[in-house]
């Protein structure tokens, strides 16, 4: 078999240090200078308590819709899953213009909670669960920061971000994670995922990814 232990790659070494030490001391990035002893600031790597937040708020995006605004969308899990997620990370959301009915009780209700900025803001706004998931079902409300990234969803997530002057998640995920924690994320969700084959898979990407496909694992000079 393949060994990695004499791989003089820095990708491999992310890689391999992930499983020899999974939690590794803090490093102090204020170095003393060898000759001088004089202290210098290296560059900080981007914080890895932010970049995980980063990814497991876009762990769960609002699930494919297809069908258009005012049509009402089968209720599943994971959509029930994704508005909790909403509510618990307070994403962002906005309201389409009133479609609701002249002189209906519901659109005297609607008028005052859809300038809610959060869904907890809303149901402070006098929305209820009932308001929420009815809108939600019909796609009046969007989450600029958390549509589906696919072809043929509702909204268009880069749009809905840029309208509303944010990133939308996953273009925060490419600027803030750097490649050791993701690859760190990805493992550990790895072994969770309760099918095995399926991890294997997800293991199989990450380590392609590391070594970026330049060569086959046979033809990496020092592996024995």
């Amino acid at each position: 078999p393949v060994q990695i232990d004499y791989w003089d790659d820095s990708s491999a070494q992310g890689v391999r240090s992930l499983f020899a030490d999974p939690d590794p001391p803090v490093v102090n990035l204020e170095a003393q200078v060898a000759d001088g002893g004089a202290q210098t600031t290296q560059p900080r790597p981007l914080d890895e308590d932010l970049a995980r937040e980063v990814l497991r708020s876009a762990e769960i995006l609002r699930p494919l819709r297809l069908l258009p605004v005012g049509k009402e969308a089968k209720w599943t899990k994971e959509d029930a899953d994704f508005l909790s997620h909403a509510r618990e990370q307070g994403l962002q959301i906005s309201y389409v213009e009133n479609p609701k009915s002249k002189g209906s009780a519901s659109r005297l209700r609607y008028h005052r909670y859809s300038r809610a900025t959060t869904l907890l803001e809303a149901l402070e706004l006098g929305a209820t669960t009932k308001d929420i998931q009815h809108d939600y079902r019909r796609g009046f409300i969007k989450f600029p920061s958390h549509e589906f990234d696919r072809p043929g969803h509702i909204y268009s997530a880069v749009e809905v971000a840029a309208d509303h002057g944010i990133h939308h998640i996953l273009d925060d995920v490419a600027r803030l994670v750097s490649p050791t924690v993701y690859a760190d994320y990805v493992l550990a969700r790895t072994f969770v995922i309760p099918t095995l084959e399926q991890a294997k898979y997800v293991f199989n990407d990450l380590v392609k990814s590391a070594f970026q496909g330049d060569q086959p694992l046979g033809d990496q000079g020092d592996a024995r």
